[in-house]
C-alpha cells in the first residue's frame, strides 16, 4: 500500500526529505509542497520514528547499490 499526502492548496504530492537541524544537529523529516513551500511545510521530530525511517532508507540504498550518506 502506498500513501500519498497531498498539498491542501495545489493538490501536488508532498516531498518527503531527510533533514538536519542547524542548531542542534538532530535529524528530522521534512514534508513540503514541491510547487511552493509556503503552501505547506511540516516537520517530524519524533526521534524513534525518524531513526527508523532513516535507517530503513539507508538499508534500501545499500541493497540497491546507491550511495549511502
Amino acid at each position: 500500500m502506498s500513501l500519498s499526502l497531498k498539498c491542501p492548496i495545489c493538490g501536488q504530492s508532498l516531498e518527503v526529505l531527510p533533514s538536519k537541524s542547524a542548531k542542534s544537529g538532530k535529524d528530522f523529516i521534512q514534508l513540503k509542497c514541491p510547487v511552493d513551500a509556503r503552501h505547506i511545510r511540516a516537520f517530524i521530530h519524533d526521534r524513534d520514528f525518524v531513526e527508523s525511517v532513516i535507517s530503513g532508507h539507508a538499508a534500501i540504498q545499500a541493497t540497491s547499490g546507491e550511495k549511502v550518506n
